[in-house]
């Protein structure tokens, strides 16, 4: 390596370039070399000059480095730059026939960039630090049987002085895997992983193509799989998507850490299996925006079997956290899954799991499922003792979720509370994971109801909220109080809200001190079902016939407006005057 050295250290750029002949079938080895007497592995280094140089490694195979142990100690390969900046390509699989790159030795490039690629198999890298360097892994123009890219407890730092005040070079990790009944394993591979970027944008995709035999199945664990992994940025973006036909799109586990400071992170998943799982691992930002989306396909059948594949959207396991300050938090999932055999959850939440913002930023979860599943589940206390799943908001948590209609849209086992407002109302996700109002859907409240968009009076125990918003200026359906509702813990407030059409009746008593209906249509009751509040709103843009003798407006005030009859019957004395309440 010494004359490539000296190259370097002259300013020259390098390239070293293999063809198919010759033992090595065109690799490029890092082999050992006698070093002061001591055999060691082979080093480039380049030592001098302060002008950026090119270091290039165009294998018609593989690019191979090996830690060499001996009774004299352990030595690895390396490539460094103690000078000026080294960008380093490392080009294998030239030939279209085979060709990895593994490099089980640091690469230190001092602001070079590190761009490694290969269109026939896998890239394995130990340690890359850049000093504010870009780095690229492309293992995605043919699929691999195994893991394309195979981070295990591997490093990628590219901050200024390896610290998170530097400005960070972008990282862009691409892999594509093909179905095989061999060993499963991930496309990209992230085991005990860490990457840092500060400033740098972090790109991580992996991708399952599709079997063209059928008697093959998808046996890759995921798309993506990072377990004990740290993925951490300051104001760099941090976007990680994956797709698994049969199997997992995105799966974290291992207590797999991903880390913001003010960067928006994003996190999409398609996959029969799940399309994003995340458990017994941690997403957080202080004032980035998270966005976690999956898609649940449904998966084959294998061997004749008639157990339940569960195939959810979205799924949140035990001993999992999605944190953020002041950032919106925007979890969203689709269960896809039309067969008997494949039901899942649009978001499922199970016990342990927890959604928080901790500085006024909004928590909005949308749901839906093609089965007879629930569109957003939060699960209640586990058999093994994990506390329910909670949703804990410092300002507005919007929960939108769809389902079957013989089953219920929304199942809240867990706890949801919101620092100002928390607005239910239904929604769906579609088949890219992007969420939006179902305003055409009807809103039951109160009681036992359990069916299409339905809140029961149980579910309502488990919420806490000043103010609770049931529909929006939007929504264009009926809002019904098809049971008794009483709120308390906290709600002083409930605005029912179909602006956009639809009408809204009260078929069960009311209790809440702030009551305020909004509707396109008319605003009704039972004659049995009286309001007991302090202050009432009501508008309708038809008529408003609120004449329940045993309507209760304790403070006696009643506001409100219809383009036709206004009626208001109080059991006691009664004052009409301004009254305001939310809506979305």
């Amino acid at each position: 390596t010494s004359s490539i050295n000296g190259a370097l250290d002259a300013g020259t750029n390098v390239t070293i370039r293999t063809q198919a002949d010759g033992s090595g079938a065109g690799d490029i080895e890092f082999a050992t070399e006698p070093v002061s007497g001591v055999w060691q592995s082979a080093v480039i280094k380049r030592d001098a000059g302060t002008e950026p140089v090119t270091l290039t490694l165009d294998a018609h195979g593989s690019i191979l480095g090996s830690t060499f142990t001996s009774d004299t100690g352990t030595s690895s390969p390396a490539i460094i730059s103690d000078a000026g900046a080294l960008h380093v390509n490392l080009h294998a699989g030239l030939g279209g026939s085979h060709g990895s790159i593994d490099f089980d030795g640091p690469i230190s490039t001092n602001g070079g960039a590190v761009n490694a690629t290969t269109p026939v198999g896998s890239i394995a890298l130990k340690s890359v630090v850049t000093d504010g360097g870009a780095v690229t892994l492309d293992a995605s123009a043919n699929p691999t049987a195994s893991c394309a890219i195979c981070l295990q407890g591997s490093s990628i730092d590219t901050r200024v002085g390896q610290d998170d005040g530097g400005a960070g070079g972008a990282v862009v990790i691409k892999g594509l895997g093909r179905q095989t009944d061999g060993s499963p394993t991930a496309v990209v591979e992230l085991g005990n992983a860490v990457i840092e970027t500060s400033t740098g944008s972090m790109t991580i995709e992996g991708h399952v193509a599709a079997s063209s035999d059928p008697a093959v199945p998808s046996l890759s664990s995921a798309g993506v799989h990072a377990s004990g992994a740290a993925l951490s940025a300051t104001s760099g973006a941090i976007t990680i998507r994956g797709s698994a036909p049969n199997t997992m799109g995105v799966n974290f586990d291992g207590g797999t850490r991903v880390a913001s400071s003010s960067g928006p992170v994003a996190i999409h998943g398609s996959g029969g299996l799940a399309g994003t799982s995340v458990e017994n691992s941690e997403i957080s930002s202080d004032s980035g925006a998270i966005r976690i989306t999956g898609v649940g396909e449904g998966y084959e059948l294998l061997y004749g079997s008639t157990a339940v594949n569960w195939s959810h959207g979205v799924l949140l396991g035990s001993q999992t956290s999605v944190r953020s300050g002041s950032g919106a938090i925007q979890v969203s999932g689709h269960a896809n899954t039309t067969t008997g055999m494949n039901q899942g959850a649009g978001v499922h939440m199970q016990a342990g799991s927890t959604l928080q913002t901790t500085d006024g930023g909004l928590i909005e979860v949308t749901g839906s499922a093609s089965s007879a599943l629930a569109g957003v589940l939060l699960a209640g206390v586990s058999d093994d003792g994990q506390a329910p799943a909670a949703i804990d908001g410092s300002g507005v948590v919007v929960l939108r979720a769809a389902s079957d209609a013989t089953t219920d849209a929304l199942q809240i086992d867990g706890q949801v509370s919101a620092g100002t407002v928390l607005n239910l109302r239904p929604g769906a996700v579609d088949s890219s994971g992007v969420a939006a109002d179902r305003v055409g859907d009807q809103i039951a409240l109160g009681g036992t109801a359990s069916t299409g968009f339905a809140v029961s009076l149980d579910e309502f125990d488990r919420i806490t909220a000043p103010t609770i918003v049931a529909g929006s200026d939007t929504h264009a359906a009926d809002i019904d109080v098809v049971g008794p509702l009483g709120l308390g813990s906290g709600t002083t407030a409930l605005t029912l809200q179909n602006d956009g059409g639809g009408r809204i009746h009260l078929g069960a008593p009311l209790s809440v001190a702030t009551v305020g209906p909004s509707s396109y249509g008319d605003v009704t009751q039972d004659t049995n079902a009286p309001i007991t509040a302090d202050t009432v709103l009501a508008r309708g843009g038809r008529t408003v016939w609120l004449g329940s003798p045993g309507n209760d407006a304790a403070a006696n005030t009643v506001g409100g407006s219809a383009l036709g009859s206004f009626t208001w019957v109080d059991a006691n004395a009664v004052r009409i005057g301004p009254v305001s309440v939310t809506g979305m």
